[in-house]
């Protein structure tokens, strides 16, 4: 629960319950031992409480859009109860550590597992697609994949060489 709250932040703009991270770190191990309590309460109880569900959203204008009617022109900021994020935290690497524990999940499955990230995704696909592709006897085929986001720091001209050189797919 430390790490936690340590982990947090300590200007963040807090939720609907007003409370920053910084006040929260302050109070320190009382807190960390009365939160442990809660969330040990909500998991008996298979409960979460509505308080902590409550949200507040912000509305703000994103530079350099020129229309105020354009719904793109904005970009919303939710707020979310500090503590109630603090539960979930706790709950979310409590089932996580079952799931590994357990090995509930196949070995293919990457997202929000410890120690797997877009890097682990795109090496498999990548190792699946050579391993296709060298055995002369069957075809890839891709039909959709967003991974817009294991491209954001990538040489762009580099990669068009790339896919320039393998040709065209028949």
């Amino acid at each position: 629960m430390s790490s936690l709250l340590r982990a947090r932040k300590l200007y963040n703009i807090p939720g609907n319950d007003y409370i920053p991270n910084g006040f929260l770190r302050a109070i320190g191990p009382k807190l960390a031992e009365a939160v442990a309590q809660l969330v040990n309460i909500c998991w008996v109880l298979e409960y979460f409480l509505v308080r902590f569900k409550e949200t507040r959203t912000v509305v703000l204008y994103k530079p350099g859009k020129s229309l105020y009617s354009d719904p793109g022109a904005w970009r919303l900021i939710v707020l979310l109860n500090i503590i109630g994020k603090l539960i979930e935290s706790l709950v979310t690497k409590r089932l996580s550590r079952t799931v590994e524990k357990y090995k509930l999940l196949p070995d293919t499955q990457i997202r929000t597992r410890s120690g797997r990230s877009t890097k682990t995704a795109l090496e498999l696909l990548t190792s699946q697609v050579k391993i296709i592709w060298g055995s002369g006897k069957f075809v890839a085929l891709l039909l959709s994949l967003d991974i817009s986001g294991a491209f954001n720091t990538i040489n762009s001209t580099r990669l068009l060489d790339i896919l320039r050189r393998k040709g065209p797919i028949d």
